[in-house]
């Protein structure tokens, strides 16, 4: 016979010692298209077990050779994927609940208990045990994830690629910013690399080993210039931690900017301004990136007091040909004159975008148009001719 409802098992053991209930168990689940297995004591039990599965188990608690509930801690154990449901009087109800709670079981069921009640039972357990399965399954995913991140990380298949930032007039090298790469299929850049990360709560570990490649970069980049670093939110979270992160970078501070966006302000609102101050202090230099994507240019301005701020592409794309682009980075460049800063243009691609850049007095450049982000070279090239 079939089943008639997906929540009924396929097959089943019963463990009674009272033959009254194995018969009426029987009669039940097999009416239900159920393929029954009776055992009268938990040593016929465990015999059956050891050479067949069950999708469902229906185990009385009180059995001559001992308790049913010891008998579905082991299927917890040895058959994870079974159905498991103690049948027990009213005395023994504590222990069935602990039971639950801890796992071992899925439901109960009291004595006496009618048809009705069984099949409840039944499809409560195993909505029970997919949860549990899910759970585990989950917890595999994220297990297999952390591993092949922390093996990516602290492989050969994770690297920087440096993209140069020069200045505006004469083309001197400011500096050089890192973005994440990989070779890995399925982390093949930032934003996968970054969001797998966030989910497993390893955002640390992508930072150390940021600052692994960045540190021997000092050498191979002019002694004038600078390595521009992004700095994400949840870096903050854990002051002691990230100045732990940024040590082997402290003998050259000076020569370090981290790069600030408008989600470190969403993520610690009235906060960031004291956390950043922190950083300064140690030496570091700070960057408000992509200005001009979304938030607020003046409470981030207030909060992240900024020795160089980056002009965002949206308002550099075309800005030779879309005045009200040139009206906001006239803006932009007003804001960096008030508080001190520089303005970096991102994302510049054409010789003409360039041109409205400089004769707004835009400071340093950085886009494709300057250069595409690639290896660092062999050697340190000169800094360039012009002061900055």
């Amino acid at each position: 016979m079939a089943r008639q409802h997906p929540s009924v098992p396929e097959t089943a053991l019963i463990v009674d010692d009272e033959a009254g209930i194995r018969r009426a168990l029987h009669r039940i689940l097999t009416a239900s298209g159920v393929q029954v297995t009776a055992a009268a004591n938990l040593s016929e039990a465990r015999r059956l077990l050891a050479t067949h599965r069950f999708e469902a188990a229906l185990v009385d608690q009180n059995l001559p050779d001992g308790l049913g509930s010891e008998l579905l801690r082991e299927m917890w154990r040895d058959h994870p994927s079974t159905t498991r449901i103690l049948i027990t009087g009213g005395t023994d109800l504590n222990v069935a609940l602990k039971a639950v709670n801890n796992g071992e079981l899925h439901q109960f069921l009291l004595k006496p208990f009618r048809p009705r009640e069984l099949m409840q039972a039944l499809a409560e357990a195993k909505d029970r045990l997919g949860g549990q399965l899910a759970a585990a399954n989950g917890f595999r995913a994220a297990d297999n994830s952390r591993q092949s991140l922390n093996q990516l990380l602290r492989g050969s298949q994770f690297r920087l690629d440096w993209q140069p930032i020069v200045h505006a007039q004469c083309g001197a090298l400011l500096g050089v910013e890192g973005f994440i790469r990989s070779e890995n299929p399925t982390l093949s850049g930032p934003s996968q690399i970054l969001g797998l990360a966030e989910r497993l709560g390893m955002l640390r570990q992508v930072g150390r080993a940021v600052v692994g490649h960045a540190t021997p970069a000092l050498d191979r980049i002019p002694d004038g210039s600078s390595l521009f670093l992004n700095l994400h939110p949840e870096e903050l979270a854990d002051q002691e931690a990230l100045e732990d992160q940024l040590e082997p970078l402290r003998p050259a501070a000076h020569r370090i900017c981290l790069e600030v966006t408008g989600r470190a302000h969403e993520r610690w609102p009235g906060t960031l301004s004291k956390k950043l101050a922190r950083l300064r202090e140690l030496g570091f230099r700070l960057a408000l990136d992509d200005l001009g994507a979304g938030q607020g240019a003046l409470v981030l301005l207030a909060e992240v007091e900024p020795r160089f701020i980056k002009a965002h592409d949206s308002i550099v794309r075309d800005i030779d040909q879309k005045p009200a682009r040139r009206r906001l980075m006239e803006m932009v460049c007003a804001f960096a004159r008030a508080s001190g800063a520089d303005v970096v243009a991102e994302g510049v691609e054409t010789e003409g975008e360039a041109v409205v850049l400089r004769d707004l007095g835009v400071a340093y450049l950085q886009g494709y148009h300057i250069g595409h982000p690639g290896a660092l070279p062999t050697s340190p090239a000169p800094l360039g001719g012009c002061a900055h």
